[in-house]
């Protein structure tokens, strides 16, 4: 008996845990991933410059 309930308590504080983590990692991951974006995106714009000049 007493085992399981050291396990479900545990399992609370590590998944607690987890998900403060991915919260707390949710905002630079997005921030990250917006600014690879617009990366992508200026350097399609910048080939796309380079090909119309090399026209």
């Amino acid at each position: 008996m007493r085992a399981t309930v050291y396990g479900g308590l545990f399992f609370y504080v590590h998944y607690s845990t987890m998900m403060a983590c991915a919260q707390v990692l949710q905002r630079p991951l997005a921030l990250l991933r917006q600014r690879l974006a617009q990366e992508m995106a200026g350097q399609h714009r910048h080939q796309l410059a380079v090909l119309i000049v090399a026209r």
